[in-house]
């Protein structure tokens, strides 16, 4: 389209009438009338704003989330887009977003700043203009705020939704979706974008779904713009784009907000910026598969899930758990204790093969389930070698309620003295949950390379130091998720095959981990494996996620010396050495 479909911010006068269009209920576009109130102008990137108020008196429509991106038309050309409205102010003022900024979108960035925008002409008695942020101006300029975008969440699960909220922006409202099948057959199927139609920015998609509702400002040349503020502000992105049907605007105290249904993505977003988003119509973004097997092993029930994310490394960890937990949740149906086998794959670009499999247990079993997959999609997002694009997440996931837990309460040596080289067997002693006492033999070889002197023998769970620890978590709680903690073996890495592979290489939450070092800390420690002289580690499975840690102390000593310490024992008798038990 050319320029006479626009009004030029220059030509907009206080007093000046227009139509706003957007979707009340439905797919169909509706309008009402709006005020020109004031141009206010600031420093940043977006310049000038219109304060408009809509017509209709106190019964009218009023700013109402899903209503970014709702076009303004004056005199039948275009103004902007709904983009703003005030936390001090009546309901039924808001804040256009030029057009003439939002074209940049398809051309130039323009990133929204925290400035003080001043009446250039009009205003509302009181006001000196209107400020952006979170600045303390008082009461003299309207505190303008994004124009709250409703998160229709296929389910609404308050779990799964935390997970999704540490990447998001405060101004996302989280509201239930409705069927896209229910919606399709009354509907018989999606109506083209153009003004004023509601629109998803699709996230996630299939068996779980998050999607922001917004609407469509303007289309050309198989191009659109939207919102008329930032979503996530990321600037070039790839998000899917899709239809919207809206089932109601629910009023309540805080600020209206339509209730929607997202359609597919058959469009994406390709720019996120302070101006509002915009993207292509025909094309769609290439997004990760996520699958997941869920068995309950209590009930048999099973379920069978697929869903698809965008590649947003930011943002996919917390969409990849959410969906997961979301299907855990729905499978169990309930919430409580229980031990939990889980294995994931992932595949794409530059990743070496990945498939992992480990037990947990915990008071929350859903939660705890999904720890170690986050914890991995993080390492790959963070990592600093070569950018990674997934292609696909496989996750399995079996459930009983029986509590698989053991702790290590003791752990048996044959005697206090050995030579290297030497081989004999030490016994870890497990208590497991409200069960009898279960001894692992554990086959040991001392190293050819151990020096004479005295040695710490350690035997722990690998959960000691790796994944969700020793106290339990509160039932319902999400735990934080941090991808450095208890993982600093995986600094000193140089490449992400190598990060990987210690990733992977690590003991399983079930196996009994048993490491020899020097009481006295030699001058060279050797690597960070402790695979050298300066100490070393065994791993023996065991069917228990195991907790607790004990330690011994024992001699190296050379042939020598153990000859003569054999011929003293045969008359003296042979003393083994034990772990103090735990009481």
């Amino acid at each position: 389209m050319t320029a006479p479909n626009f009004i030029p911010l220059a030509e907009i006068k206080p007093g000046m009438k227009g139509e706003c269009y957007t979707v009340f209920k439905g797919e169909k576009i509706e309008s009402f009338p709006v005020e020109i109130v004031g141009v206010v102008e600031g420093s940043g990137a977006v310049r000038n704003f219109i304060l408009v108020k809509f017509l209709g008196g106190s019964e009218g429509p009023c700013i109402s989330a899903g209503m970014s991106g709702s076009p303004v038309f004056i005199e039948n050309r275009l103004a902007g887009a709904v983009g703003y409205g005030f936390q001090n102010a009546d309901p039924r003022y808001g804040l256009v977003t030029p057009i003439e900024d939002m074209l940049k979108l398809w051309d130039e960035p323009a990133n929204l700043s925290r400035e003080v925008y001043y009446f250039q002409s009009g205003g509302l008695a009181g006001f000196k203009g209107v400020v952006f942020g979170e600045e303390n101006t008082g009461d003299l300029f309207l505190q303008a705020r994004p124009v709250a975008t409703p998160l229709l969440l296929s389910d609404p699960n308050p779990r799964a939704f935390r997970l999704l909220s540490s990447g998001l922006p405060g101004n996302l409202v989280p509201v239930a979706s409705g069927s896209q099948a229910r919606v399709k057959r009354k509907n018989g199927g999606e109506r083209n974008f153009q003004p004023g139609s509601s629109f998803s920015v699709l996230l996630a998609d299939g068996d779980y779904q998050v999607a922001a509702l917004g609407t469509i400002t303007w289309i050309e040349k198989r191009r659109f713009l939207g919102f008329g503020h930032p979503f996530l502000n990321r600037g070039i992105v790839e998000y899917g784009a899709g239809g919207a049907y809206i089932h109601d605007v629910i009023h309540s105290e805080m600020m209206a907000f339509k209730l929607g249904t997202a359609f597919p993505a058959r469009a994406r977003v390709t720019r996120d910026r302070g101006a509002g988003v915009a993207g292509e119509l025909g094309t769609t973004p290439q997004m990760v598969k996520i699958s997941t097997r869920v068995l309950d092993k209590e009930t048999g029930r099973e379920g069978e899930y697929s869903f698809q994310a965008i590649r947003d490394e930011r943002i996919l960890p917390g969409l990849a758990l959410a969906g997961v937990l979301s299907f855990i949740d729905r499978t169990l149906d309930r919430i409580g204790p229980g031990t939990a086998t889980v294995r994931f794959t992932v595949t794409g670009e530059n990743l070496p093969p990945i498939e992992r499999e480990n037990i947990y247990y915990g008071e929350d079993i859903a939660v705890v389930a999904i720890y170690e997959i986050g914890r991995f999609l993080q390492l790959l997002a963070g990592n600093e070698f070569v950018p990674v694009k997934i292609d696909e997440i496989t996750v399995g996931v079996e459930v009983t309620a029986e509590r698989l837990r053991a702790r290590l309460t003791r752990l048996d040596l044959p005697k206090k003295e050995f030579s290297p080289g030497e081989e004999f067997t030490a016994t870890g002693v497990l208590l497991p949950f409200r069960g009898e006492e279960v001894k692992i033999p554990l086959e040991i070889t001392i190293p050819e390379d151990f020096p004479p002197g005295e040695w710490i023998i350690s035997a722990h769970g690998s959960s000691y130091k790796m994944t969700v620890g020793e106290e339990e978590e509160e039932a319902g709680e999400i735990p934080a998720m941090d991808a450095g903690d208890g993982l600093g073996d995986l600094e000193a890495v140089t490449s992400l095959e190598e990060l990987v592979k210690k990733f992977l290489a690590r003991p399983a939450n079930s196996d009994l981990v048993m490491e020899a070092y020097p009481l006295y800390a030699p001058e060279d420690p050797g690597d960070d494996n402790g695979e050298s002289s300066s100490g070393k580690k065994w791993t023996f499975p065991t069917g228990y996620y195991l907790l607790g840690e004990k330690q011994v102390t024992i001699k190296i000593v050379t042939e020598e010396t153990m000859e003569n310490k054999e011929n003293e024992e045969e008359t003296t008798g042979d003393s083994g050495t034990k772990s103090a038990p735990e009481r």
